[in-house]
């Protein structure tokens, strides 16, 4: 199975590169490296790199698809050294992700990630001890849209789940010219409306505020 895995890995972010959405050599490198089957559970293992969210433990939550995954983390243009705040842990796949690459080359990045669902962190931290990312990533049980001030400011914040607007907590908790990046959901009178929005701190008076289709 590990060929199998890793045939999988390599075909998907070769089909992002193809489509235009993975550009970034940090990213690419990272996602050749982050084994993503080890964060599904085992009986829908074997779609862990097909285009689509998955469920995650019957708890009602789901994994980020691949295209999802990388306009995120293209987004968040994340680097060594850096310290980042994801909230949402998920299975934890997406800090795995995020620490591969603030980690790279022995620097001192790391990864603080809120999951608000107390059984999702432990499964979480589990999934990242048996990855090998236990030492990058700390998971915190809580409201991930109020941050972690304790170790803020961050370089970097990203939001795997959806928000009405950006939460005040994070863009507060983000240092000078740093990046947050979230995903933002609405409802019209006809459809669902999802947005990726991107805010750079370039100051404490000048919030600069992006918007994307997802």
């Amino acid at each position: 199975m590990k060929e199998y895995f890793e045939n999988e890995r390599k075909t998907m972010v070769n089909s992002l590169i193809n489509k235009g959405l993975l550009k970034n050599e940090r990213i690419i490198e990272a996602l050749l490296r982050v084994p993503r089957e080890k964060f599904i559970p085992s009986p829908i293992r074997t779609y862990a790199y097909a285009e689509t969210r998955l469920p995650i433990y019957g708890l009602g939550q789901a994994i980020s698809s691949p295209r999802t995954v990388v306009l995120v983390t293209e987004a968040l243009d994340p680097r060594p050294g850096e310290r980042v705040l994801e909230v949402g842990t998920g299975s934890g796949y997406h800090a795995a992700l995020i620490s591969e690459i603030v980690r790279s080359g022995g620097a001192p990045g790391h990864v603080y990630s809120i999951e608000i669902v107390p059984e999702l962190v432990e499964i979480a931290r589990q999934n990242l001890t048996d990855a090998g990312y236990s030492d990058g990533v700390t998971v915190i049980q809580g409201d991930g849209f109020e941050g972690h001030i304790e170790k803020s400011p961050y370089d970097r914040i990203f939001s795997t789940a959806f928000a009405p607007k950006v939460p005040k907590p994070l863009v507060d908790q983000l240092k000078i010219n740093g990046i947050l990046v979230i995903m933002l959901q609405g409802l019209t009178a006809l459809r669902k409306l999802e947005t990726l929005c991107v805010v750079k701190k370039v100051d404490v008076s000048n919030i600069q505020i992006e918007y994307r289709r997802l």
